[in-house]
């Protein structure tokens, strides 16, 4: 294992929790990136698998930054949780995320604001 997989959840964090019988929010903060993007992966599955909810949000207000490597991982999880029946939403998302993803097909759909 290399010191960036062990460090990497110093560098993203993801907190899970309940927020109806079928819903979930997940809470990102840190940096989604080339070194991070397994960690966010390996979460939604995760969820995905323990939970089995009709929506999952993620809340991204206190992400400070995100690459290539991080729009695609999200693509791939928008798809992921679609084909097992499950809407992804990205909420409170910020400039300059918010300028990445709302040029994103099919991210920019997902755009919403949390309450």
């Amino acid at each position: 294992m290399t010191e960036d997989r062990i460090n990497q959840s110093w560098f993203l964090q993801i907190d899970v929790t309940a927020t109806g019988p079928a819903e979930m929010c997940l809470t990102v903060g840190g940096e989604l990136d080339l070194a991070t993007v397994d960690l966010l992966r390996r979460r939604i599955r995760e969820t995905l698998e323990l939970h089995a909810p009709t929506a999952i949000t993620l809340d991204l207000g206190r992400l400070r930054f995100i690459d290539l490597a991080g729009i695609r991982a999200l693509c791939e999880l928008h798809d992921i949780a679609a084909s097992v029946g499950c809407r992804l939403t990205l909420g409170n998302v910020r400039q300059p995320a918010l300028w990445l993803i709302s040029r994103t097909p099919p991210l920019r759909q997902s755009i919403s604001s949390l309450h």
